[in-house]
């Protein structure tokens, strides 16, 4: 868009060559730089890394950004994609990885000029005379693109619930939009009185983005409980799984006394392999694409859902499972899905794992019936093969483990030293 904007604001007849020469230039500077990542800066970051000297190396990484910037403005396209293409080859460099360490404090400073040059451009006087009509067109502008990206979040099959957490986390304006809409303010497409509008919409939008964002995962929750309804939902599950899950929900409806796994990481994995090789009745849920693929490449039985949705939990029939292991990292999603599994059932076993031990006490007051933090379980290994080494009997080896995990790990905690 910021190729073509300039064309735009130029006459009918000429549109045709225009484009034609600006593709032949975009074209040359492709040649250009392919031909420069691909011989001559390798090279030249090697012989500067070389050197030691991390003053040279970041001044070489400035050098070859506004270089590049310089060469694409010279034939007539946006600085922009100068610096565009700088950061594309660089980032295929084998040294991409401390180019990024040393360029973020310049993005960080950069980033701010950025913004503060957004507010000054600001009309503060034509933002309160026509603040209503403002507020109407920002609502406008974060419903449709709250709705667009919800629509294409459950077209790729994903739940509601991450839709509806995508959706609040990108519903503002981009920092892009703000490059086009200069270049449409100086080839004269839009009027200073729509730049005005577009600037205000804009920066409204980005002033809600850190308390929407940062409470995305509460306000989805109540989204998707307050504005749809059970059948509603079930019909989004059903869409978003119709193919992925039907053999599944066939089968679902003989579980019984089964073990239910949420998450097919590691320690999921491990649980299900075990199950299998017991001859145990299981299903596991995975929210994660890829690990999902795995656990389905492997053989297990697994649905993809968020297992803190009630829908996803009734199709597994957690009511009538015996055992319920909860295997995630994330320790927000495992305490809204103990909460939801004691809502639906008082009977299953509830084994959570988890990876500190001072969150072992607000889980269990939740409902689990048993914390297993990870940090403690690998001290206690560690100590066990420490013992075995010095041969202690396994008996007072076995008593002593056996200690520890009976008082909630205090031995090895702070509280234990006290």
């Amino acid at each position: 868009m910021i190729l073509i904007t300039p064309i735009l604001a130029g006459n009918g007849g000429n549109v045709l060559s225009a484009v034609l020469i600006l593709l032949l230039k975009f074209i040359l500077v492709l040649v250009i730089l392919f031909l420069l990542a691909r011989f001559v800066v390798p090279r030249l970051l090697q012989k500067v890394v070389e050197s030691r000297s991390r003053e040279l190396f970041i001044l070489t990484l400035v050098v070859i950004c506004f270089a590049t910037a310089w060469l694409t403005s010279s034939i007539g396209l946006s600085l922009a994609l100068g610096a565009f293409f700088a950061g594309l080859f660089i980032s295929e460099s084998d040294y991409s990885h401390q180019a990024t360490a040393n360029i973020l404090p310049f993005r960080e400073i950069f980033l701010s000029f950025f913004f503060v040059s957004i507010g000054m451009l600001l009309d503060l006087q034509y933002f309160i005379q026509h603040i209503g009509l403002l507020l109407l067109f920002a609502l406008g502008v974060i419903l449709i693109k709250i709705i667009i990206v919800i629509i294409s979040v459950l077209a790729l099959r994903f739940p509601i619930r991450t839709a509806l957490i995508t959706a609040l986390n990108i519903f503002q304006v981009g920092e892009f939009a703000f490059l086009l809409s200069i270049v449409g303010l100086r080839n004269e497409l839009i009027s200073t009185e729509v730049y005005q509008n577009f600037l205000a919409i804009s920066i409204m939008t980005m002033g809600l983005t850190p308390f929407v964002a940062g409470n995305a995962d509460a306000i989805s929750n109540w989204l998707s409980r307050a504005l749809l309804s059970p059948k509603v939902r079930r019909r989004l599950i059903g869409f978003q799984n119709r193919r992925k899950n039907r053999d599944e929900e066939k089968s679902m409806v003989d579980l019984h006394d089964h073990l239910v796994i949420i998450g097919c990481g590691i320690n999921g994995s491990n649980v299900s392999r075990t199950a299998r090789e017991a001859s145990i009745p299981f299903v596991s849920i995975e929210l994660d694409p890829d690990a999902y693929r795995k656990a389905r490449e492997l053989g297990f039985p697994v649905v993809f859902g968020d297992a803190s949705d009630e829908i996803i939990l009734k199709l597994v029939r957690v009511h009538e499972a015996r055992v319920i292991v909860v295997a995630i990292s994330d320790p927000e999603a495992t305490r809204r899905i103990v909460v939801q599994l004691r809502s639906l059932t008082e009977t299953a076993m509830v084994i959570v794992r988890t990876r500190h031990v001072d969150e072992m006490d607000e889980i269990l007051k939740l409902g689990a019936d048993e914390v297993i933090p990870e940090e403690f379980e690998t001290s206690i290994q560690i100590f066990r093969s420490v013992l075995n080494h010095y041969l202690i009997p396994q008996d007072k080896i076995q008593s002593f483990v056996s200690h520890i995990r009976a008082r909630n790990y205090e031995l090895l905690s702070n509280a234990g030293f006290d």
